[in-house]
């Protein structure tokens, strides 16, 4: 569980959720089942139920329905949350407004995942074949402490997500938004520190 001594204030930015403005709460939000989302199309459905099924998987092995969040202080890994991609689907008709929150400290129960892992035992459940014991000790790495994964997120952009049971919106240190009626909105809610931002480097 990553809980620092103590709240240094150039601690950097290193916990980030995106998700869309229709979802946002002010308070503590949940993942919720992909099939909760399913539109009816069977293409989606399908897409949904494997979604769902991994996600259960790793229910299994941590205690609860995971919640992500991407780690590390780069552009990267904002971008891995899905915000910057808004902009690539409105390019497509697709007019997706997400907000992106982000944190120096997430003070409830974590558990850190290697991202590339993760992709491996996501390709291995689509093929129906269960993900071994080895491919778990390698998700996980117990024998590493919180500082290692920060240390391997800071060397490795992109190689670090996190789960949690829950988050809460309302003590995110930053929060991004598109434009000005989306921050006007947040702050009508209660949000503060909202600012209108596009990442500098565009990563899909």
């Amino acid at each position: 569980m990553y809980r620092p001594e103590s709240k240094e204030i150039f601690t950097p930015l290193l916990f980030h959720h995106s998700r869309p403005v229709e979802s946002v709460v002010f308070g503590v939000v949940h993942q919720v089942s992909p099939m909760e989302h399913f539109s009816g199309n069977s293409e989606d459905g399908e897409m949904a139920q494997d979604e769902d099924k991994r996600y259960k998987w790793l229910e299994g092995k941590v205690g609860f329905y995971p919640l992500f969040l991407s780690v590390g202080a780069d552009d990267a890994s904002r971008s891995a949350t899905g915000y910057q991609n808004q902009w690539y689907r409105e390019l497509r008709g697709n007019h997706n407004n997400r907000v992106m929150f982000s944190y120096r400290f997430v003070p409830e129960k974590v558990v850190f995942i290697d991202s590339d892992w993760w992709d491996i035992i996501i390709a291995r459940m689509r093929r129906d074949v269960i993900p071994t014991k080895a491919n778990e000790k390698s998700l996980f790495k117990p024998s590493w402490s919180d500082a290692d994964w920060l240390a391997y997120a800071d060397k490795k952009p992109l190689g670090v997500q996190m789960v949690v049971p829950s988050l809460d919106l309302s003590r995110a240190d930053a929060v991004w938004v598109r434009n000005g009626a989306t921050k006007r909105h947040l702050e009508k809610m209660g949000f503060g520190n909202v600012t209108i931002q596009r990442l500098k480097k565009e990563i899909i």
